[in-house]
């Protein structure tokens, strides 16, 4: 799988400048901790807590525009076939318009890391950033879930620091806040975490990645 590169840094700028304007405009909008992450290298693992539909995005826009070292970010989303009973998302989500967007399924079930996680090797690889959130999915209540062990094998497979981001106040964002703009919203970048330090074993277990990726998410919780 060769990762699109043009046609996702095309589209993530527009919707880069349409979503800074908004969340300028109608939210308490603020980024902390970019210090942290600005002098890194190209290929870089985000790993965010998981609030709404709006937290990828918004952790692009929370790095700066003219930058081709963040640009295009690469999520890890579901499969297609995950969004089969999700009302409208069926026909957006997932397949050529997530590919589009620089969004590629990571393949659950497949109990191998190796295979699960495939695309992202391959990105990583090419050193391109890739945003992932270590819970799987959204929160259900506003607080940090379980994390899975993706992030932890990425980043000890491919020598990759992780990056800790908090997403703050996107949980259950209405356009009634927007209206009376009584929200705030905040990334917070901490800073970057060493594969080794996230991946302690030598010859890693599935509960070696699980106890790397909730170190991860602890990290994360910090930055609240």
């Amino acid at each position: 799988m060769k990762p699109l590169k043009i046609i996702p840094i095309i589209l993530q700028s527009a919707i880069y400048v349409t979503t800074l304007l908004i969340f300028k405009l109608f939210f308490g909008w603020s980024v902390k901790g970019r210090e942290n992450v600005l002098p890194l290298p190209p290929g870089v693992i985000f790993a965010a807590n998981h609030l709404s539909e709006w937290d990828g995005i918004l952790v692009r826009v929370a790095l700066p525009f003219f930058s081709a070292k963040f640009s295009p970010m690469y999520y890890v989303s579901r499969t297609r076939k995950f969004y089969n009973y999700s009302g409208w998302r069926r026909l957006a989500y997932g397949g050529l318009i997530f590919r589009m967007l620089a969004a590629y399924p990571a393949y659950a079930g497949e109990k191998n890391y190796e295979i699960s996680l495939r695309n992202f090797l391959e990105i990583l690889k090419l050193r391109r950033n890739v945003c992932i959130f270590p819970e799987g999915r959204r929160s259900p209540d506003g607080r940090l879930g379980q994390a899975h062990g993706g992030a932890a094998f990425l980043s000890w497979a491919t020598g990759t620091p992780v990056v800790p981001v908090a997403i703050k106040g996107t949980w259950h964002l209405t356009f009634r806040d927007a209206i009376l703009r009584n929200r705030k919203v905040e990334i917070v970048f901490g800073k970057p975490i060493r594969p080794a330090e996230i991946v302690t074993a030598a010859t890693p277990t599935v509960a070696d990645f699980q106890s790397g990726a909730a170190f991860v998410l602890r990290k994360v919780a910090e930055l609240f």
